[in-house]
């Protein structure tokens, strides 16, 4: 793959990253409230998670869009990442292989039940 398709689709990858973690910042925050506010109105708790993890979505709204050289950055760091990913062997299916290999040999070496009868029970009882 090209540097600017890495490049593309780092991009693409970083904004999806953003929307799926403000999405997930407003799903479960809203589900939060809403625990909250119909067994517990109170005490309103979720207020601290609506506050501490909508700084994160904040900070990663604006490395992602409002400051032109983290955005570089970290574009460049996931870009890095695929091509590292895309370079290294898939070792997932070379493990696959060697233990398929295993079990084939497994079952190769296992010996048939031989004819002979079993041994004769010598009386004493077995702890």
């Amino acid at each position: 793959m090209a540097t600017s398709d890495y490049l593309q689709e780092a991009e693409n990858r970083a904004e999806r990253g953003f929307m799926a973690h403000a999405a997930a910042y407003v799903i479960i925050t809203g589900g939060l409230a809403a625990l909250n506010l119909t067994r517990n109105p109170d005490r309103l708790w979720f207020l601290w998670v609506l506050g501490a993890w909508g700084l994160g979505v904040l900070l990663h709204a604006a490395i992602l869009f409002l400051s032109p050289e983290m955005r570089a950055k970290a574009i460049h760091r996931i870009a890095m990442r695929m091509d590292a990913r895309a370079r290294r062997p898939d070792l997932r299916d070379a493990r696959r292989e060697d233990r398929v290999e295993r079990q084939q040999a497994k079952m190769e070496d296992r010996v048939e039940p031989s004819s002979n009868p079993a041994p004769t029970d010598s009386g004493e009882p077995r702890i």
